[in-house]
């Protein structure tokens, strides 16, 4: 669970590589949740799995306010005929700009 409450923009981003053998029929979607998985929103989608890096890249408050409950998933969805699917996630990054709460954003504190 992440806290974002005391920015006022937020950015998730990665570097994804997925592969869907010999059929394209399945996907990989990146979600957010910003009540503690209650509910959850798509953020991205890659649906062309031939065995290429990717970089995803989106604004988390696109989604819902910056909460204290911020979730993150990645699925992986093997849907269709039976095939290989494989998933790599590198890189994960979420930074937080402009900080509303001034002190919750000392330098270097993300657990204040």
């Amino acid at each position: 669970m992440l806290d974002l409450s005391g920015f006022s923009s937020a950015t998730f981003s990665a570097w994804m590589w997925f592969y869907d053998g010999y059929l394209i029929d399945d996907d990989v979607t990146v979600d957010v949740s910003t009540n503690g998985g209650a509910t959850w929103a798509a953020a991205a989608t890659l649906a062309d799995g031939r065995s290429a890096w990717r970089y995803v890249e989106f604004p988390i408050e696109a989604f819902g306010a910056l909460t204290s409950q911020v979730r993150i998933r990645v699925s992986a969805s093997d849907v269709g005929f039976n095939s290989v699917m494989e998933m790599l996630v590198d890189d994960v990054r979420v930074v937080g700009f402009g900080c509303s709460q001034p002190s919750d954003c000392l330098a270097g504190d993300m657990d204040n």
